[in-house]
């Protein structure tokens, strides 16, 4: 009981920290932005996309997660997986970005779930959101090659998916299927967000150049995700979306909205932290999973 006890103090101590540095760096953010650009209108449409970021990304997340687990005959109430990840998620702004990993892992092991099935589960989620950011890669073919269109690169992204689709179901099953559809489906949401903040701080853009920065955004978020030591990809996203957009979105401007998508994903975190404090305590104790580890 005093180890479980231990765990739990240890991953809860790395949220703690985490909410620190969120705080920081929201500070950081809020000081480096023009406001006089900022309408009052466009604050609260930015609230909304934050609270939007925060409910869509908790639900979807901890789908993906439950379900992994579920592969691996780790049986738990999907509103246990949800206050687990909710209440680590904020570490991963502490330098090193692997501390909402390890808050996750100690979190679960305080419970009594199994350490070594608790890991596997987050390899297999950490691999699964590479895997299908990188099917995103395919809408950013127009810029790099300028002889695609850009109808054949959506064609190209919808043929991988549908493949990667098919191979998985074969392979792992339904299970594993769901996480990765919810992590591609939350993956859209975030480009998504990021395009009507650009269409807000410059202007509106036509389809093709809506596709662009979208695949872009999504693509400079799985190079942060897999650059070793960048809290939350601080840093690396915002070098490679000012590589991928330029020209195509004034650089002020699209200062701005990196600025802006920042302050979006904060927000959205730190409300996910919060719907994660109002899960009852009780649902601790209704699990099970199979002794063969």
């Amino acid at each position: 009981m005093k180890k479980k006890q231990l765990l739990h103090v240890i991953g809860t101590s790395f949220a703690v920290i985490g909410i620190v540095f969120v705080i920081l760096r929201f500070r950081l953010h809020w000081n480096s932005m023009d406001l006089s650009r900022i309408s009052l209108e466009t604050w609260l449409i930015i609230v909304l996309l934050g609270t939007l970021y925060g409910v869509v990304s908790g639900g979807l997340f901890t789908f993906a997660w439950w379900n992994i687990l579920r592969w691996f005959s780790v049986h738990t109430p999907r509103w246990l997986a949800y206050r687990i990840y909710a209440l680590s998620q904020l570490a991963k702004y502490v330098p090193g970005n692997i501390f909402h990993l390890a808050g996750r892992q100690l979190m679960g092991m305080s419970i009594g779930l199994p350490g070594k099935k608790l890991l596997t589960s987050i390899t297999w989620e950490l691999a699964l959101a590479a895997g299908s950011g990188c099917l995103y890669s395919a809408l950013i073919f127009p810029i790099l090659y300028q002889k695609c269109s850009i109808l054949l690169s959506v064609m190209i992204m919808m043929i991988l998916l549908s493949t990667v689709l098919f191979c998985l179901f074969l392979l792992f099953g339904c299970y594993i299927v769901y996480a990765f559809l919810s992590l591609f489906s939350l993956q859209a949401v975030t480009g998504i967000i990021f395009l009507v903040l650009v269409s807000m701080i410059a202007h509106k853009f036509s389809a093709s150049a809506s596709v662009l920065i979208i695949g872009s955004y999504i693509v400079a978020w799985l190079i942060g995700l897999v650059t070793p030591g960048a809290p939350a990809g601080a840093g690396v996203r915002e070098l490679i979306l000012l590589f991928l957009l330029k020209g195509l979105v004034q650089e002020e401007s699209l200062l701005l909205c990196i600025v802006l998508s920042r302050v979006i994903t904060v927000l959205g975190d730190i409300l996910f932290f919060i719907f994660g404090l109002f899960v009852p305590r009780s649902v601790q104790f209704d699990v099970s999973y199979s002794k063969l580890d």
